[in-house]
């Protein structure tokens, strides 16, 4: 189990690369119940929920696939655009929902 880092807790940003739309869903540590799942669409980027924060020791599972860790599969960015809160960035397809 991933301990929690508190200086990385924000959104989650996916980011769908593929041509088909991606179901994704998040998870507190420890849960079997999700907390949110959300549909992106094909070649596009949605934040999930309007203002879910997560740790990296969240679980964050596409479609049916197995539940994984955040901090494992996603990028933390603590530096984006201006106005912009730290956030995680995952990125992939139906095929491959996370890559890294």
């Amino acid at each position: 189990v991933m301990e929690p880092d508190s200086t990385r807790v924000g959104r989650i940003a996916y980011s769908n690369r593929g041509t088909t739309p991606v179901s994704i869903s998040f998870y507190r540590p420890g849960s079997s119940v999700a907390v949110g799942t959300f549909t992106v669409l094909a070649n596009s980027t949605l934040y999930l929920g309007t203002t879910a924060t997560v740790a990296n020791n969240w679980g964050v599972q596409a479609g049916a696939g197995p539940q994984r860790t955040v901090g494992n599969v996603c990028a933390w960015n603590a530096s984006p655009s201006v106005g912009a809160a730290p956030y995680w960035q995952c990125t992939g397809t139906t095929a491959q929902p996370f890559p890294l």
